[in-house]
């Protein structure tokens, strides 16, 4: 998967070959939690997320912060939890991007 300015372009090949995925949004930053499931963010700060590699995206929730950086990770049984690092400092939503919280807030 690539990100550019006119969207999502996504390679089933190895990079062979790319596709522009026609409904994705046009994603700043996008993690792996596993080889199916991303996350993306728009410049604005809203999350998108998607369990078959890139191919379709659903709308979660929005980072209110200038975003720098996100990373994403599944565990064997929890929901995905998104890290991303803002002007602010850290945020971390474990419902899979729907709501965020400081990363240091109990």
């Amino acid at each position: 998967m690539a990100t550019t300015p006119q969207g999502i372009h996504r390679s089933t090949d190895g990079g062979k070959t790319w596709n522009t995925v026609d409904s994705g949004p046009v994603i700043q930053f996008a993690a792996f939690a596993s080889p199916a499931e991303a996350v993306g963010i728009e410049p604005d700060g809203t999350v998108h997320s998607s369990t078959d590699a890139g191919a379709t995206w659903t709308r979660k929730g929005k980072i209110k912060d200038t975003v720098q950086a996100v990373a994403a990770v599944k565990g064997p049984e929890a929901a995905l939890s998104i890290w991303a690092a803002t002007a602010s400092g850290l945020v971390v939503s474990t419902d899979g991007g729907v709501t965020f919280r400081p990363a240091d807030a109990s």
